[in-house]
C-alpha cells in the first residue's frame, strides 16, 4: 500500500527516502495553495491507505490580506481550517480504508499577525479535527515550539530542525497508520432500532445534499470555463472602443454609404475633442439600430489596442478634471456576458468592504476583476486580486437577490438556462426579476423599463442597441426616426450635440 506526503518547503526539502529506512518509503506531493491541495485530495487512489499532511500554515499565511484588522484576519483563519477541513473529510469519506495523519501548522515568525494568534490556531484547527468525528483522520504536533528554529527569511526550518520535524511527521503518522480503529459504537443495533421512515428519511437527505454539492461544483467549473473564453474573446477587441451619450439634431441620411459617413464624422469630432494628438486612425464604425435622433452605442474599431487604450485613458483623465461631457462615455468592448460579470463584482464589492477593507472593483479590462485591501494600506499594497469565479465562490454567499437587480436587467433574456453555469449568483426567472413583455404604446407616452420608474442610464443607452434587426418598438407605417409614441430624452448641456 502506497503513502503519500502532502508538503510544502518544510517537507521536501528534507524527506530523503534513503535517511529514513526504517520507515516505508513515501511518495511526496507539493504544495503550496488550497487549489493544488483539493486538486490531489481529490485525485488520490484507494491504493493510497497513508497519507501525511503538513500544508495548513501555508494556506493560513496567504489568507491573510496585509493591514486588516484582528477580526478580519480571524474570520479569515476560521474559514480557511474549514475550508480545509471539508477537503479532507470528503476525501476521508470517498477513501474509508485510507488514514489521513495532520500535522498542527508551525509558527511562521515573518508574519506578526500570525504569530499573534498562533494559539487560536492551534485551538481552532483541533476543534476542527473532532468536529469531523472521522476514525480515519488524526492530528498530531510534529515538531515541539521550543525545537522550531528558522532561517534567516523566517520560513524555513533550519537543517536540524527539519530533521526533528521530519522525525516526528513519519514516527508519529506511522502509529497512527498501524494502529488498530476501535469503534465504540453498535452501529448495526443503532441501524435496527430506526425505523423505515427514518432511514428513507436520511437516505434522501444524503442523495439531496450529494446533489446540491455535485451541482455546486459542476457550476464553478462551467463559470471558469466560461470566464476563460470571454476573457479570450475579449482580448481580441482590446482595439475597439464603445462610445454611448452621442446625440444629434440631424437626421442620419438615407444612403447607406453616406450614413456611414456621417456617423464616422460625428465619431472623429469625439476622439478629437477628448484627445486632440490622437495618433491613430479610425478602421470603421458600427453603430446599433435605433429610433430618432439618438445613438445609443458606437462601437470603434481602431489600428492598434494602444491607440484604443490611449482614447479611454484620455476620456477619463478627462472626466476626472470635471470637464463638462454630458452623457459621453468611451469604454472598451466587451461582450454581454463579462458586463453582467461587472454588475455582480460591484455588488459583490459593496458587500465585502467594511471598517477595515475596501473592496471595488476593475471593470475595463478584459477579464474584470475584485481586488481587496486594508484601509490603513496605500492604494495598491496589500491588496489581493479575485477573478470573478474566485471571488463569488469565496464571498457570493453575502449577496441576495435583490441586491443584483441591475445584473439581473442586463441579462435579461439572453442567458436562459444557463444562469448559474455563467453566474453562480443568477438564477432563472423564477429565483430573480421577471423580464415582462413590452406593452403596447399609446400616443404621448414614453416607454420605462418594466417595472420602474427611473432616469435613463448609460445602460440603457448600451442595452438599447441591436445589432442585427430592426427595433421592435418602431410604429409601422411610420418613416424612419418617427413612431406615435417617441419623445426625444432630455440629453444635458453636452457639447457632443450636432445641430
Amino acid at each position: 500500500m502506497d503513502r503519500i506526503f502532502v508538503g510544502s518547503s518544510n517537507v521536501y526539502r528534507f524527506y530523503r527516502p534513503e535517511l529514513y529506512k526504517e520507515y516505508k518509503t513515501y511518495n511526496v506531493a507539493r504544495c503550496t495553495d488550497i487549489v493544488s491541495f483539493r486538486a490531489i485530495m481529490e485525485n488520490l487512489e484507494e491504493s493510497e491507505s497513508g497519507v501525511v499532511i503538513s500544508v495548513l500554515e501555508n494556506f493560513l499565511e496567504k489568507s491573510i490580506i496585509g493591514g486588516a484588522g484582528n477580526e478580519a484576519v480571524l474570520y479569515n483563519f476560521g474559514s480557511t481550517i474549514e475550508s480545509f477541513m471539508a477537503i479532507v473529510k470528503l476525501a476521508a469519506v470517498r477513501l474509508p480504508n485510507s488514514r489521513f495523519a495532520l500535522a498542527e501548522p508551525i509558527k511562521r515568525p515573518k508574519n506578526p499577525q500570525y504569530q499573534n494568534h498562533f494559539e487560536d490556531i492551534i485551538k481552532a484547527f483541533s476543534e476542527a479535527v473532532a468536529f469531523a468525528r472521522r476514525d480515519n483522520i488524526s492530528r498530531f504536533e510534529a515538531i515541539p515550539e521550543g525545537c522550531q528554529q528558522f532561517e534567516e527569511d523566517q520560513v524555513h526550518l533550519t537543517g536540524a530542525a527539519g530533521q526533528i520535524f521530519l522525525e516526528g511527521l513519519l514516527s508519529k503518522s506511522e502509529a497512527f497508520f498501524s494502529a488498530q480503529i476501535v469503534n465504540l459504537t453498535n452501529d448495526e443495533e443503532m441501524e435496527d432500532d430506526k425505523s423505515v421512515t427514518d432511514k428513507l428519511t436520511e437516505r434522501l437527505e444524503k442523495l439531496e445534499n450529494q446533489v446540491k454539492t455535485r451541482r455546486n461544483e459542476d457550476n464553478i467549473v462551467f463559470a471558469r470555463i466560461r470566464e476563460e473564453m470571454d476573457s479570450a474573446t475579449n482580448r481580441q477587441k482590446e482595439d475597439k472602443i464603445v462610445i454611448t451619450g452621442i446625440t444629434s439634431n440631424v437626421y442620419p441620411p438615407s444612403d447607406v454609404a453616406q450614413r456611414k459617413t456621417w456617423l464616422r464624422g460625428i465619431v472623429e469630432e469625439v476622439i478629437k475633442s477628448v484627445a486632440p494628438d490622437f495618433p491613430g486612425q479610425i478602421v470603421y464604425v458600427n453603430q446599433g439600430k435605433s429610433d430618432g435622433k439618438m445613438i445609443p452605442l458606437v462601437e470603434v474599431k481602431l489600428d492598434s489596442a494602444e491607440n484604443a487604450t490611449l482614447v479611454r485613458k484620455a476620456f477619463a483623465e478627462k472626466k476626472k478634471s470635471g470637464a463638462d461631457l454630458g452623457r459621453l462615455f468611451i469604454a472598451n468592448s466587451v461582450n454581454l456576458a463579462t458586463r453582467v460579470r461587472v454588475d455582480i463584482l460591484k455588488a459583490l464589492a459593496r458587500k465585502v468592504s467594511d471598517l477595515n477593507l475596501i473592496a471595488y472593483a476593475v471593470p475595463f479590462v478584459s477579464r474584470p476583476v475584485m481586488q481587496i485591501r486594508s484601509k490603513e494600506a496605500g492604494a495598491t499594497t496589500g491588496a489581493r486580486s479575485f477573478s470573478f469565479t474566485d471571488a463569488v465562490s469565496k464571498y457570493g454567499h453575502l449577496l441576495k437577490h435583490f441586491e443584483l437587480s441591475d445584473a439581473y436587467r442586463r441579462a435579461g433574456n439572453h442567458f436562459v438556462g444557463q444562469m448559474e453555469q455563467q453566474f453562480l449568483v443568477l438564477r432563472e426567472q423564477s429565483g430573480g426579476p421577471r423580464p415582462q413583455n413590452p406593452e403596447p404604446q399609446h400616443r404621448g407616452s414614453t416607454h420605462q423599463h418594466p417595472g420602474a420608474s427611473r432616469k435613463r442610464t448609460r445602460e440603457d443607452d448600451e442595452d438599447a442597441n441591436d445589432w442585427s434587426s430592426e427595433s421592435p418598438t418602431r410604429g409601422r407605417g411610420h418613416s424612419r426616426g418617427y413612431r406615435p409614441s417617441y419623445k426625444r430624452p432630455w440629453r444635458g448641456g453636452s457639447s457632443y450635440r450636432r445641430r
